[in-house]
């Protein structure tokens, strides 16, 4: 049995594929070593009931996440991985960047593009993924993702600058205050998750003026850095995954 992992920072899915191609899903929260210890990760995949029942069953494990761009931070979900499927033979983590141009190039050149939580872009030659330029995280990048519009919509409501339809809904929604904003931003861990949090709201009042050039300029945004930055964009398809 072939396990299959997509990692965004926020949730995990999960797939189980047998001899059969037959396949069982489920989902646990989502992994990123940047954030999530050996020890975290390995306790949270322990209470999922469909990993416990299938887990002697693997022999291979492939997981592509959030974060997993460098030997050490890969070693932190592999050492997870090890201590929950004793049994499979083959553990392999990698980006998850590799994972979007695996399932949307099918082995063609293009470009892949990942809007979740955060965001990020490659280049796949056929064979091997290239970046042009870093993923930046939530504090200093992650243009047009759940947190990067999470944060601005926060900041627009401390700062009284949202219209007030939308700043009546959003008060009515979320009982929420500086004071709570601040705690859940400077104090808790996974801020980048919070902040994302908030894009529901920014999706159920897309149509809104307010909200559509938000959206308008965040997406500009992201393909100005992460797609023009390529120089055949003009040459190759690109495909899109991920919550947003």
């Amino acid at each position: 049995m072939i396990v299959v992992a997509d990692s965004g920072s926020t949730k995990c899915d999960w797939a189980y594929i047998n001899s059969n191609e037959e396949m069982v899903k489920t989902t646990t929260m989502g992994f990123n070593p940047f954030f999530h210890s050996a020890e975290l990760i390995e306790s949270e995949l322990k209470e999922n009931q469909v990993i416990m029942d299938l887990m002697a069953k693997a022999n291979a494990v492939y997981f592509y996440g959030a974060g997993c761009s460098s030997v050490d931070r890969n070693g932190i979900v592999e050492k997870a991985l090890k201590a929950v499927f004793k049994n499979a033979e083959i553990i392999k983590v990698d980006h998850d960047l590799t994972g979007a141009a695996l399932s949307t190039t099918k082995g063609e050149k293009g470009i892949a593009c990942i809007i979740g939580t955060g965001s990020n872009s490659c280049f796949f030659d056929g064979e091997k993924v290239f970046e042009s330029v870093p993923a930046l995280g939530y504090i200093l990048g992650d243009e047009g993702s759940g947190s990067y519009f999470g944060k601005q919509l926060l900041s627009k409501y401390l700062y009284h600058k949202l219209p007030i339809d939308l700043q009546k809904d959003f008060e009515m929604r979320y009982q929420i205050s500086k004071e709570i904003i601040f705690a859940n931003v400077y104090n808790k861990p996974n801020a980048n998750v919070y902040l994302a949090s908030f894009m529901k709201f920014i999706s159920d009042h897309r149509e809104h003026p307010f909200f559509k050039d938000m959206i308008y300029k965040g997406l500009a945004s992201f393909i100005n850095i992460h797609v023009w930055c390529y120089d055949n964009f003009r040459e190759v398809p690109v495909h899109f995954v991920g919550s947003i």
